[in-house]
């Protein structure tokens, strides 16, 4: 039961932090159209706004929800 308990707060923190990500990456994007910062016209606005924003936020909800899959699986078969 701990186990599930575990991985169902690392779905959920992936889940959040995913969403919060994605927010952030939005709204910056908005202020790379509107401003005159400009952005990568390969990348496009959103993917520019992704790309500063960063790997690391999208790494780690990659990882938590991998992580509480794992303690998923493993507290639903004990």
């Amino acid at each position: 039961m701990k186990k599930l308990l575990i991985g169902l707060v690392g779905i959920f923190s992936s889940v959040t932090l995913f969403g919060l990500t994605m927010v952030s990456v939005s709204i910056y994007s908005s202020v790379l159209t509107k401003g005159n910062i400009g952005w990568d016209t390969q990348l496009g606005p959103f993917g520019t706004a992704f790309k500063e924003i960063g790997i690391v936020p999208f790494t780690l909800c990659v990882l938590f929800f991998i992580l509480g899959a794992y303690y998923v699986k493993t507290g639903l078969k004990e």
